[in-house]
């Protein structure tokens, strides 16, 4: 089986593929800073082009992005899976004409209390749709699993039940295989621990302290449990959390959950370079 290295090959693939250094996420001529902004965008752009796809009757939060065949970033061999925030990174692609990862997410970003879910057949078939287009326009697909799925649950401190439900759904997509030209490729999966919210504002009418008192135990159990599955413990070297990434320095919009522009492009730039 052909199992594709991200981190030995990262650099191989951009020069050959892209023909040079990759180049800066391009910065959208509009910036959005409020969630109203992202519902505004759902509403009349999202929705009208497909991408933003409706998934029942409480609006915007139950709603799916999904990069669709044939539309920039699909073929890309990058996918980004995760929550409302991974819907911001395609939103934020769109908005900035890349071309650079395929996305599919989900505004509410639960396994419970939201539909459409990320452990449905039908999310696993369009991802693996996804993945085998990949392979025939890239032989490579490397998937980012950004394990920001249950945030709102860390008042509660439901971390066992969240992570166990996370590592499941990453499992599952590492264990995708496609058999193309006689070679038989597997995704190359990065799990991305979570950041948490604003702290210096209340988050979802939560006290900053409150909210975000389970997000360092989550990503140390998170990747506690990466290392320990047999399925994603190869994975452990590319393990990395959004707060690494964006060295500490993660912007909010108003609501105090969902990134700012800056730091959406610093994670669009991270997917395109490892």
């Amino acid at each position: 089986m052909k199992k594709i290295n991200l981190i030995l090959l990262g650099a191989f693939l951009v020069k050959s593929v892209f023909a040079g250094e990759t180049a800066p996420m391009p910065e959208p001529e509009v910036r959005l800073e409020s969630f109203a902004d992202y519902q505004d965008w759902a509403v009349n752009t999202g929705y009208p082009c497909g991408t933003l796809i409706p998934g029942g009757v409480d609006g915007i939060n139950q709603d799916s992005f999904r990069t669709l065949p044939g539309t920039d970033g699909y073929d890309s061999g990058r996918i980004v899976v995760g929550d409302s925030r991974c819907c911001q990174m395609g939103i934020y692609q769109q908005r900035a004409c890349g071309d650079s990862f395929a996305v599919f997410a989900t505004w509410g970003g639960h396994y419970k209390n939201a539909e459409p879910r990320l452990d449905t057949e039908e999310f696993y078939q369009s991802v693996e749709d996804c993945f085998h287009r990949q392979v025939e326009e890239k032989r490579t697909c490397s998937l980012y699993f950004f394990a920001t799925v249950n945030d709102y649950d860390f008042v509660d401190n439901n971390n066992e039940e969240s992570i166990q439900r996370a590592v499941s759904c990453a499992e599952k997509l590492a264990s995708m295989e496609y058999e193309y030209n006689g070679e038989v490729y597997s995704p190359t999966v990065t799990v991305i621990g979570i950041a948490t919210g604003a702290t210096d504002k209340p988050v979802l009418r939560y006290e900053p302290e409150q909210f975000n008192r389970y997000g360092d135990e989550f990503n140390e159990l998170l990747k506690k449990a990466v290392t320990d599955s047999p399925v994603l413990n190869e994975t452990a070297e590319r393990w990395t959390t959004v707060p690494e990434i964006l060295n500490n320095g993660i912007g909010f919009i108003d609501d105090g959950l969902h990134y700012d522009d800056t730091s959406l492009k610093a994670l669009a730039e991270y997917v395109c370079e490892h």
